[in-house]
């Protein structure tokens, strides 16, 4: 699927590099209030293209998991919720100048300049072969009770454990 993942990538340079230089509009803005609220505004609005771009890669690589991958995925990219404060706190401890600042900013836009490439280069929208749906037969598992419920709706618990089931084939177990 080098097509779709293809059409993915003008997005997420958008959004990347996008963000990266309105960022460093912020550094050279210096003190002027109006330069610095439209680069910072510029900045945001344009990530917004990452939204068709490794978002959607997810949905291609495993439709079945998306939730669980999407979740996966958010977890990991909160981290940076703890660990940026600590990051700019050290870096504007002793004094919080423009100059620190202007620091802080540039360490953020190489970091998505880098994330952008690693993007790029290293990331597939191929669909996964571990994302195939779940086989019939663990389907076919489904507990007498379950099947009699006139609307059957499967909750998430029923499907996780058809999930392990299906995870135990290859051996893989949680005990």
């Amino acid at each position: 699927m080098v097509i779709i993942h293809n059409k993915r990538v003008p997005f997420l340079i958008s959004a990347g590099f996008g963000g990266a230089l309105g960022l460093v509009g912020v550094c050279l803005a210096g003190c002027d209030v109006t330069l610095n609220k439209f680069f910072f505004i510029l900045s945001i609005a344009i990530a917004g293209f990452a939204y068709c771009g490794h978002m959607l890669s997810l949905l291609d690589m495993a439709p079945e998991f998306v939730g669980t991958l999407m979740g996966i995925a958010n977890t990991i990219s909160s981290l940076t919720g703890f660990i940026t404060p600590l990051v700019v706190g050290a870096l504007t401890e002793e004094q919080n100048t423009l100059h620190q600042w202007r620091i802080v900013f540039i360490i953020t836009s190489v970091l998505l300049v880098i994330a952008t490439f690693a993007f790029i280069f290293f990331s597939s929208s191929e669909k996964q072969d571990w994302s195939d749906q779940i086989p019939s037969e663990v389907i076919l598992d489904i507990p007498e009770e379950t099947k009699k419920r006139k609307n059957y709706i499967a909750l998430s618990s029923d499907i996780y454990i058809y999930f392990l089931k299906w995870l135990g084939k290859f051996k893989i177990n949680f005990h």
